[in-house]
């Protein structure tokens, strides 16, 4: 068979294309946490970003700052749902969020459970 390694070959090497660096990672993460940080200082009545604009919320907002949806995320970083799905996911495995699945489907937190994120 004349092209027999190509087969041999990853998905990725057969595209010639090469899976995201853990740089890219480290950058999505960083402007996830950051996001949700600034969240934090926005009192919840005056959050338009979230979808909390006028909402009373029943926890200390100042400690445990704000959960997001995958489609708040898709909406402030441009990304599809499921694209911000994966992502939000993928900080989780590395420890930075945490979710929260409830009735009103899942949200994501800074995680504050642990100190160090991988």
């Amino acid at each position: 068979m004349k092209n027999s390694h190509i087969h041999s070959l990853s998905p990725w090497a057969r595209l010639h294309f090469h899976p995201p660096r853990s740089r890219t990672v480290e950058k999505t993460i960083k402007a996830l946490l950051e996001w949700l940080e600034r969240l934090q200082a926005i009192p919840p009545e005056e959050s338009e970003e979230i979808g909390g604009a006028g909402k009373e919320v029943l926890w200390d907002w100042q400690t445990c700052g704000y959960g997001v949806t995958a489609l708040e995320a898709a909406e402030r970083f441009g990304w599809s749902v499921g694209v911000a799905s994966e992502e939000l996911e993928m900080a989780e495995e590395r420890g930075a969020l945490c979710r929260e699945e409830g009735v009103e489907g899942v949200k994501w937190w800074v995680n504050r459970l642990v100190d160090k994120v991988d």
